[in-house]
């Protein structure tokens, strides 16, 4: 099996620039903004890089947030899985608490009510659905 990876990396460890997380707060708008700003991405980079999630996985270490088992029941089948699972769904919020790691504050997160499924951000969630479609 061949890997792709990214060709400025120059070991499997290098994680890049630490960059700050969008806020919980943010609408469709804020959230387009933000990946502009950050990334210079426009709205449909930035949906692409959202629906990514479908195949990934949460770690403290690298985030706070944790996930070890993604967003959708399948994390190796990229699909509109995390979309899917953002709409008409029950949310809770749930603290993710860092005090063991370092450099790593709590967390704030939405849960799904009814779903071993990791968490996610309700504000996005409640305004992504005009994007979905992209």
């Amino acid at each position: 099996m061949n890997w792709v990876g990214r060709i400025n990396c120059d070991g499997p460890s290098d994680k890049g620039p630490s960059r700050i997380f969008p806020s919980s707060n943010l609408d469709t708008a804020g959230l387009i903004h933000f990946f502009s700003q950050e990334f210079g991405f426009d709205a449909e980079e930035t949906i692409a890089i959202m629906g990514a999630h479908t195949i990934g996985v949460l770690n403290r270490r690298n985030s706070g947030f944790d996930g070890p088992g993604g967003w959708t029941p399948n994390n190796f089948l990229l699909d509109n899985g995390y979309f899917n699972g953002l709409i008409n769904q029950k949310w809770n919020q749930k603290r993710s608490k860092n005090g063991d790691l370092s450099n790593i504050s709590d967390q704030f997160l939405w849960g799904k009510a009814t779903s071993d499924l990791s968490s996610i951000n309700i504000q996005f969630c409640s305004n992504i659905i005009d994007y979905s479609n992209i």
